[in-house]
């Protein structure tokens, strides 16, 4: 299959290039997954809302290499052993016999593994994560959060509400991954942290938005002919999965900061309405936000932005803090930031938390919201195995550590059927040459070693020249 669809973890943060080359497509790799999105520029940084997936070369077969190879000893200034010495590890016929169709076998499994550790993965549709997997998702949030770390604030990722947030956060945003608007018991929490403080923000981002349709949408008219119909297919799965979820909560709930109402069509946003700070340097004919629903803020909030009768963006007091609510994360997810204009937009959403230094603490939850602690929980100290779980590390790791089985199964054991050794003969001289030989070469000595061989060779020769030369056994006369 075409590189167009090849997908494996996506580098958010690449060069940029040319909008018009979006979605590039390069033939060779038999894979699956995905297709790469050009990064574009964000003011003087390079902001990769690109690629879903590492640039692969054209035929991107997975390859195993393994060089196994017999250890040397160096040379060896003395060769004691002479060459009729027989193993006893073998039969007397003094040659291995290794299993090599076995450790074959085993290479081409390893092989076969790397190319499918490679090569079939699908889109990421981790929804609402600033890292670890959901980083690279198209509907992650770690673009965005980038944006705020850009502006010179600290940003931190938490899954809880607890004591910690609620002393260090200067701002929140909260990207959940629930249709249901908050709980009561996370709204409280939230509303008394903002009274709490002083110029305190929390950014809340409606559920009402799924990247994945969105992104094979975008894909299938640059993709070729021979791929529509997959890409169709995957469109399709990711849209009724977002719709099983959808559905499945009532059309229309309420809370005291705004109210959900999904009873309407989809469709897109046309002209802006609201204050000029946000409507002046958006350009309304090249935005792309569709709309499943609506968020109608509470009586008494601001409305910053809106489209006829849709609200995109309200702001409404708390306390010393306010309350922005989102209508969907077609604003600010991975994915959608492609769009110039979206990113104008998610970056006046970070200006609005105030001046540089503040601590963002991007709050990631699913269904039934976020927990809350009474106490921070402990966090355990990384031990040797944290490195398992960072990419690509671990990928690297794991796959030397199979190579390193493989190695010890070739070098070490012994394959085969068991057999018995040919028997050790009771009288063989060269057993005494290899023990010598030994001993010999654990002195270390290797002028010693030299000296003793002479003396050997010298009297050798001097029992060959003491003997008489007609002194040979003569057969007795008449036998």
């Amino acid at each position: 299959m075409s590189n167009f669809l090849c997908r494996e973890r996506p580098p958010w943060r690449s060069a940029a290039r040319e909008e018009s080359r979006l979605f590039p497509v390069s033939a060779g790799c038999h894979a699956h997954a995905c297709v790469g999105m050009a990064a574009l520029t964000h003011g003087d940084a390079s902001v990769a809302m690109a690629r879903n997936g590492r640039n692969r070369k054209p035929g991107c077969h997975a390859h195993a290499c393994v060089s196994m190879s017999a250890p040397t000893h160096g040379d060896a200034s003395v060769a004691m052993a002479p060459a009729r010495g027989e193993s006893r590890l073998f039969p007397a016929s003094g040659t291995p016999q290794r299993a090599f169709p076995t450790v074959i076998g085993l290479l081409c499994v390893l092989i076969a593994c790397l190319a499918a550790a490679g090569c079939e993965e699908e889109l990421n549709p981790i929804y609402g994560q600033r890292d670890g997997l959901g980083s690279g998702s198209v509907n992650g949030t770690a673009v965005w959060a980038e944006m705020f770390e850009k502006a010179g604030h600290s940003v931190i990722s938490m899954r809880w509400l607890s004591p910690r947030l609620r002393k260090r956060a200067d701002a929140v945003v909260w990207v959940p991954d629930d249709f249901d608007p908050p709980s009561d018991e996370v709204r409280q929490w939230l509303e008394q942290w903002l009274k709490e403080g002083t110029g305190r923000t929390l950014i809340y981002v409606g559920r009402d938005f799924d990247a994945a349709p969105w992104y094979w949408a975008k894909v299938a008219p640059k993709a070729p002919a021979k791929l529509q119909a997959e890409i169709a297919w995957r469109r399709q799965s990711a849209q009724s999965i977002y719709d099983v979820k959808r559905t499945a909560n009532a059309p229309v709930k309420s809370c005291p900061w705004f109210t959900i109402d999904r009873s309407n069509t989809t469709h897109s946003t046309q002209a802006l309405e609201g204050d000029a700070q946000w409507t002046g340097p958006i350009v309304a004919s090249k935005l792309d936000i569709p709309l499943h629903g609506r968020i109608v803020p509470a009586a008494g909030a601001e409305v910053l932005l809106k489209s006829k009768n849709d609200v995109l963006i309200s702001s409404l007091p708390e306390g010393s803090g306010r309350l922005i609510v989102v209508v969907n994360g077609s604003l600010v997810l991975n994915g959608p930031l492609v769009n110039h204009e979206h990113r104008k937009l998610a970056g006046m959403l970070a200006g609005e938390i105030g001046p540089p230094r503040k601590t963002v603490v991007f709050l990631e939850s699913g269904v039934g919201g976020p927990q809350i602690l009474n106490k921070d929980p402990r966090l355990a100290p990384a031990g040797p195995m944290e490195i398992f779980h960072v990419w690509p590390a671990n990928w690297i790791l794991l796959h030397l550590l199979v190579l390193g089985v493989l190695f010890c199964f070739c070098r070490y054991p012994l394959f085969g059927r068991p057999r018995e050794p040919a028997p050790e003969a009771t009288s063989d001289f060269g057993k005494h040459i290899d023990a010598l030989a030994t001993l010999l070469a654990k002195t270390g000595d290797v002028a010693y070693a030299n000296a003793r061989v002479a003396l050997y060779q010298q009297t050798k020769e001097r029992g060959k020249e003491s003997t008489p030369t007609g002194s040979k056994s003569r057969k007795p006369e008449g036998g």
